[in-house]
């Protein structure tokens, strides 16, 4: 038996039956294993990108939306022309798009806008951002590396969108 087993569903596979009745198959991806938080936050992380977004508007205009709109674009574009050209496999084995996180870095683009509009409420939005980075690692999507590139493609984005000069934002969280 391989030391990381695949399993398919039935039958049998090229090394005969299994103990549980399963059979090994190479071209299955490995069962997620993050855990029920992981995947909760998984499930809602774009309808959080997508609320600041909402939030930012009804409290600060038009100027805030389009500001977080570029964000986003910017670290969706840099993200994805990334993965086209770095070609990493992710660690479930599902594909070659693992670097960088692309809801790593649209989540801190959206904070670091949020922060700037915001920066009372600063801590709650990167700790929102951090969560998806965490869920993504979690849940076996990403490695460390990625998430952490993706967060500063992210913080990039979103100080770019709003001409923020500072280097360090975190150094900025106010509590």
């Amino acid at each position: 038996m391989s030391a990381c087993p695949v399993w398919a569903e039935e039958g049998t596979g090229a090394s005969g039956p299994t103990p549980r009745g399963g059979s090994l198959a190479v071209d299955k991806p490995p069962p997620d294993e993050g855990s029920d938080l992981a995947e909760a936050i998984d499930d809602v992380a774009y309808p959080i990108i997508i609320g600041t977004g909402l939030y930012l508007y009804a409290r600060d205009g038009r100027a805030a939306l389009s500001d977080h709109a570029s964000a986003l674009v910017t670290a969706l574009a840099i993200s994805e022309l990334l993965k086209n050209v770095v070609h990493s496999e992710r660690p479930n084995h599902k594909d070659d798009r693992s670097f960088p996180s692309g809801h790593t870095a649209t989540a801190f683009a959206g904070a670091a806008v949020a922060a700037h509009y915001h920066p009372d409420q600063s801590a709650l939005f990167y700790g929102l951002a951090a969560a998806i980075a965490w869920s993504r690692v979690d849940m076996r999507e990403h490695r460390f590396r990625d998430v952490l590139a993706g967060a500063l493609i992210g913080l990039a984005a979103g100080q770019s969108a709003t001409g923020e000069r500072s280097y360090i934002p975190v150094l900025q969280l106010r509590f």
